[in-house]
């Protein structure tokens, strides 16, 4: 594993140009075919547990990614319902706020009325007269040439 190190590859292109000689004779070494046959099963098992490793990191990224996917869309929804839970709290206040304003007020004109007793009075004469004013315009509007009554 040093810098001159060539790997399989160095070991097969040793193989692939030598040729025994006396000493690999006296040591009963197979000959130079049979070591590059087992060179080249060796790189094949290599790159089939380097394709088998980067498989599994690459389902490994996958997981985490889609992990990644589903927190992100929890964090969303959660926010979301955070927001409408903030918006339902927010409307429910603008009715209360609401009930309590017309209660006030209902109770201010119940006041001015026992204050003053023509005041109700004027106020539904009021009333009155703005009734009779939509009732007529309408009445008006009836009479148009082209308006159909059913």
């Amino acid at each position: 594993s040093g810098p001159t190190d060539k790997g399989v590859k160095g070991i097969k292109l040793f193989f692939e140009t030598h040729k025994c000689g006396n000493l690999c004779r006296r040591l009963n070494l197979p000959p130079p075919e049979v070591c590059l046959d087992l060179a080249n099963a060796k790189e094949e098992k290599m790159l089939a547990e380097a394709a088998q490793k980067e498989k599994l990191r690459q389902r490994e990224q996958d997981r985490k990614k889609q992990e990644y996917q589903k927190r992100v869309l929890r964090q969303k929804q959660e926010l979301l319902q955070r927001h409408m839970r903030e918006e339902a709290e927010r409307q429910s206040q603008l009715m209360d706020q609401r009930r309590r304003q017309e209660i006030t007020e209902s109770r201010q004109r119940q006041l001015r009325a026992r204050e003053n007793p023509f005041w109700e009075e004027h106020h539904s004469r009021r009333r009155e007269k703005e009734d009779e004013y939509a009732l007529s315009s309408v009445q008006t509007s009836l009479e148009q040439p082209g308006c159909i009554v059913m």
